[in-house]
């Protein structure tokens, strides 16, 4: 009779322990803190001139206004459609972040910079980590990221509107003063009621009557004969 040999198993043997499955979350983006040292790097070569500092002189980023409406945008109508864990995670900052990296894309301002924005941070989100959140918003935003605002309209009203003779300095005031005026009231949820164009104006307008009061009656009366603007609804 043949007697069967025993089995020895090894250390070497196929089987192995499952790996337990990674945690959820009901976000689609992770963000993993990294470290706010990093080695020096080389210096840059000056940017050609007419190109914009990405910081002002009091050290304080420089945001194109174009680019912080735009992205002023992207937040509220993200936040209309998602909500977020605002206990557990940086979400706002990193949102804030996103949105305004998708802006900047979409203003095409070469000069933007994830990790200048983030210079002052106890810890910096990574690139890869923002594009994730860039695409959650996009999703949010079902790709709609061409918004027009007010902006696409200040030059065209100057242009047609305003009175001659038009002197630059003073057209110049105006407008600086409109978008001043812009950003300041973008956060007012009254003015989601009025079309961009309508906004536009009535900043235009408001500007005119501090910077060249005596030009506004024939540039209002330009700006309500426009078809692109409803006299009706101005915000005086």
């Amino acid at each position: 009779m043949r007697r069967t040999p025993p089995t020895t198993t090894s250390s070497s043997s196929t089987s192995r322990t499952p790996s337990p499955a990674p945690p959820t979350s009901r976000s689609p983006v992770s963000w993993t803190p990294r470290p706010t040292t990093r080695p020096p790097s080389p210096p840059r070569p000056p940017p050609p001139a007419g190109t914009p500092s990405p910081s002002s002189p009091s050290g304080e980023l420089a945001v194109h206004p174009r680019v912080a409406y735009l992205a002023l945008n992207y937040v509220d109508r993200f936040l209309s459609k998602r909500q977020l864990a605002c206990e557990q995670q940086p979400w706002p900052r990193l949102l804030a972040l996103s949105c305004l990296s998708l802006a900047a894309k979409m203003q095409r301002v070469a000069t933007f910079s994830i990790d200048h924005i983030q210079r002052d941070e106890d810890f910096m989100f990574d690139a890869a980590t923002v594009r994730r959140m860039e695409r959650w918003v996009l999703g949010a935003l079902e790709w709609r990221a061409r918004s027009v605002t007010p902006f696409a309209f200040l030059s065209f009203f100057l242009s047609v509107c305003y009175p001659p003779p038009q002197h630059p300095p003073q057209v110049a005031a105006i407008k600086a003063r409109a978008v001043d005026l812009l950003l300041r009231a973008q956060p007012e949820v009254k003015m989601a009621e009025f079309s961009p164009s309508v906004v536009a104006a009535s900043a235009l307008l408001a500007a005119a009557r501090e910077v060249a009061a005596a030009n506004l009656p024939a540039f209002q009366a330009g700006v309500a004969a426009c078809p692109f603007v409803n006299s009706v609804s101005m915000i005086l």
